[in-house]
């Protein structure tokens, strides 16, 4: 006898597989392997391409939105690779335009193109399939660690470029993080990242550390069979 949890989602209908009371665990882990050659595994990817809108989190009054492109590629069990490059925009707020009227001045990161280069690991990942069509609606979801080097570039270095900014220039920086994916069969995805990053070198006053928080639109590409 087969027991099942209907999960209402607007504008799905998700249905999952509780084990039966009769099974053992290893039939259980048989019967739930992908021998379907229609049920779509996100490991199998060639590799994806992604577009991501971000804004940074940094220890100051200033405002700072990213804009990133990027691949994902598969590379064995849980493991990925992935390589970003990214936009990203320092502007002054309402209240950094206050502090330029004082002669105090606060650290910030000038507009930058950022280079990333890493790797991540799926802690978990599943499948969701919709009691309309399973085939067409086999849906993967992936919970990654992540860790990567950045490398900034500055286009330029004036001397303040934003009232009341003490610029500070990290070319290197360790990039660390969570990801939530969730996929379609070789098709259209989305997920949600968070990074923390870390200059490996220092600057006076220092900045420290700040946090990132993107969406991300993918589409992925089909691996040989």
């Amino acid at each position: 006898m087969k027991y099942f949890i209907l999960l209402l989602f607007t504008p799905y209908c998700f249905a999952i597989e509780l084990p039966s009371p009769s099974r053992t665990l290893v039939e259980e882990v048989v019967a739930q392997t992908p021998s379907d050659p229609h049920r779509y595994d996100w490991r199998n990817d060639s590799f994806s391409l992604e577009l991501g809108v971000g804004a940074i989190s940094e220890f100051n009054s200033f405002r700072s939105d990213s804009y990133q492109l990027g691949v994902m590629a598969p590379v064995g069990g849980g493991w990925i690779m992935r390589g970003t490059a990214r936009r990203v925009n320092t502007f002054g707020t309402g209240s950094s335009s206050q502090m330029a009227l004082t002669p105090y001045s606060q650290s910030a990161q000038p507009s930058r193109y950022e280079f990333v280069g890493g790797v991540g690991f799926a802690l978990l990942d599943g499948r969701s399939q919709t009691v309309l069509s399973p085939r067409l609606t086999d849906v993967n979801h992936a919970l990654y660690v992540l860790a990567g080097a950045q490398y900034n570039y500055f286009t330029s270095k004036p001397d303040e470029p934003i009232p009341a900014m003490h610029p500070v220039y990290y070319n290197w920086v360790l990039e660390t993080g969570l990801r939530w994916q969730i996929f379609f069969p070789h098709s259209l995805g989305f997920g949600f990242e968070w990074d923390y990053s870390v200059p490996f070198s220092h600057a006076e006053p220092d900045l420290g550390s700040w946090q990132r928080f993107t969406g991300i639109l993918s589409w992925s590409f089909a691996g040989s069979p």
